[in-house]
């Protein structure tokens, strides 16, 4: 019996780590290196950062503008950050810069698969996807969930006040897309909430 629990330990832990990658973002002189990646959920990202190098999460709005304004809750480190990619990002990218070069071109991007994501929707309760994410114009909204029962997602701004009420109905147990129509919402950062039952999650929403 404990040799049988031990080979499927083992055939667990290489199929995860067959799924996982870890991807190394380094500074090369005034650049990061690569500063364009695509990864999936579960990867691990290690990006190198140093007092002279400092590392800032922006907005893709203050990424276009070559700006070093940090985005409320994200890293604002001088030494090497690491952090694993979680289903809350799956369709979205993530935005940083040097905050002492991001004029000299030292910036870069994460880009999350939607795909993992979605997938990742069938190993949790209850989960949601906004792809794309930044949202140009109007997105769709996945939504999975494994018991029947009354879901509410809502939209909150940064300053934690209610700006849009986007699903409020009772739900059987699946997975289903909904138009996530934002055209009468200004541009900015959001956090979309999901509530249940069971819980709540909530991820950050970008509109452009």
């Amino acid at each position: 019996m404990k040799r049988i629990l031990l080979v499927c330990f083992s055939a667990l832990f290489l199929f995860t780590s067959a799924i996982a990658a870890t991807i190394n973002i380094n500074i090369v002189g005034f650049s990061y290196n690569p500063n364009d990646v695509t990864v999936n959920v579960g990867d691990v990202i290690i990006i190198q950062a140093e007092p002279f190098h400092p590392l800032v999460q922006v907005t893709q709005a203050t990424w276009n503008a070559n700006g070093n304004t940090p985005m409320p809750g994200g890293f604002n480190e001088t030494s090497t950050y690491t952090f694993t990619v979680d289903a809350a990002m799956a369709g979205t990218s993530i935005f940083y810069v040097c905050g002492n070069h991001v004029l000299s071109g030292m910036k870069g991007r994460i880009n999350v698969n939607v795909v993992a994501g979605i997938s990742e929707n069938r190993l949790r309760e209850f989960i949601f996807t906004v792809y794309p994410n930044p949202v140009v114009a109007d997105a769709w909204l996945n939504i999975s969930v494994k018991k029947a029962g009354r879901i509410q997602m809502t939209m909150y701004d940064m300053q934690g006040r209610i700006v849009k009420q986007f699903v409020d109905m009772n739900v059987q147990p699946g997975e289903f897309t909904l138009p996530f129509k934002t055209a009468t919402l200004q541009r900015g950062t959001y956090i979309l909430q999901m509530r249940t039952t069971q819980g709540m999650i909530q991820k950050q929403i970008f509109l452009q």
